[in-house]
Order: structure tokens, then sequence, then C-alpha cells
């Protein structure tokens, strides 16, 4: 994955952004147990929890940028970024499409049972 700002990157996804607009990542994340410097939490909901709440985690572990839903009200760390977004999966599908069309190679799937 490109290194992406988290400015740039509100543009593309259409979030609103919070913080540094300078703050950066190459890598993107939905499980805060995989969270480190230089990547993006995306603050996925699931069955049994809201993403949100791991968002201290991520932060915590060295994320420069988190994905957000619009609601969240927590607190950015100094140097962080943080963008507000009405779905953070949409987000993510739409930040996997513009990486995808950088890519001049061929993609190649392979199914069967």
């Amino acid at each position: 994955m490109a290194d992406w700002t988290a400015g740039e990157v509100a543009g593309m996804i259409g979030a609103t952004l919070l913080g540094r607009a300078e703050a950066h990542f190459a890598a993107a994340t939905t499980d805060s147990r995989e969270s480190r410097p230089g990547a993006a939490f995306f603050a996925l909901d699931g069955a049994r929890h809201r993403g949100v709440q791991f968002v201290p985690a991520a932060f915590g572990s060295g994320c420069s940028v988190v994905v957000v839903p619009n609601d969240w009200t927590g607190e950015i760390p100094p140097g962080r970024a943080a963008l507000k977004v009405a779905d953070p999966m949409e987000a993510l599908v739409a930040l996997a499409r513009r990486v995808r069309a950088t890519w001049t190679c061929p993609v190649v799937a392979v199914t069967g049972s």
C-alpha cells in the first residue's frame, strides 16, 4: 500500500478530518491487536462490539490515523488524526478501490470448491 496522509484520504473517502492532516499511514487494519505505528485503524462494528471501543488501544499501539463513525467523540493524541465517516466499512471499501486503481498488473482470482 502506498504512503497516504490523513488529509489526502479524507478527500478520497468523504471524511471529516480531525487532528493532524499530515499524519501518514502505509497500512490499514480492522483489528486493534494488529495496530502499529504508521497504520490506520478502521473501527468496524462486529456482532458483539462496536469498533470505536478499540480506538484507544489502536492509538496506544501507535496508529497514526483512525477511521470512525460520525458519532465518535473520543480524544485524538497529538500528531494523530481521526477521519469521521458515515460508515467505516464503506470508507475502507472506497480506499481499497483507490489503492487497486493504482496497480498496473492484472488481478487474477482463483475459485473452486
